[in-house]
């Protein structure tokens, strides 16, 4: 009962802002060791997504030129939200880190050298929530959109790889599988690199 009030606490904080997301994600971390505070984390992660999708459409239809939207929009971290996609997949509840994911992409990555970079991370990690489903279809159409955009990911060509197993394409999938080992020897030319002696990622099985 304890824990979920905290975390109901949390989702109060900020109106749905970075606050907020940053306060239920810490709670949720550390609900991992709790067992049953993993649904009130849950609930309050849904909550706090749910103010953020609200405020970001009611930004979008009033319009970006007036101070307030713009205040509010600066309220709503890129970063907090995804934080608590990546909690909400570490706990295994997919169907949130994926509404999270895809929150994260609506609101779009800060200006900046890593904003491409940051956005592909978030598109990856929304397609294997969706492998995590067994929706991989639609995992596979993000995941080419991924590799698209970034041709050196080789962990989501790894992923991609193994969504066209799943959907019976296996042409497709050694295309993938090719790409994985052609980057894992680029990797490994690199003494630096830190995944050089990591072995094949796709089964074709």
């Amino acid at each position: 009962a304890g824990a979920g009030e905290a975390y109901s606490r949390a989702v109060g904080i900020g109106a749905g802002g970075s606050k907020s997301l940053l306060n239920v994600e810490a709670a949720a971390s550390k609900s991992a060791q709790l067992g049953d505070a993993k649904a009130a984390a849950r609930e309050a992660a849904v909550a706090a997504l749910k103010e953020c999708s609200s405020a970001t459409e009611d930004a979008g239809v009033k319009g970006e030129g007036k101070e307030e939207d713009e205040d509010r929009q600066q309220n709503l971290s890129f970063e907090a939200v995804f934080s608590l996609a990546c909690t909400m997949q570490a706990l295994n509840f997919t169907s949130v880190a994926g509404d999270a994911f895809r929150l994260c992409l609506e609101m779009e990555a800060p200006p900046g050298p890593n904003k491409e970079a940051r956005e592909t991370d978030a598109q990856h990690n929304w397609a294997l929530t969706l492998m995590a489903q067994e929706l991989f279809e639609d995992a596979g159409l993000i995941l080419e959109q991924v590799v698209e955009v970034d041709p050196l990911a080789l962990e989501s060509w790894a992923s991609l790889g193994m969504c066209m197993v799943k959907m019976g394409q296996p042409l497709a999938a050694k295309v993938c599988q090719s790409k994985v080992v052609e980057l894992q020897a680029s990797r490994s030319s690199r003494e630096d690199d830190p995944l050089k002696d990591s072995p094949p990622i796709i089964s074709m099985e």
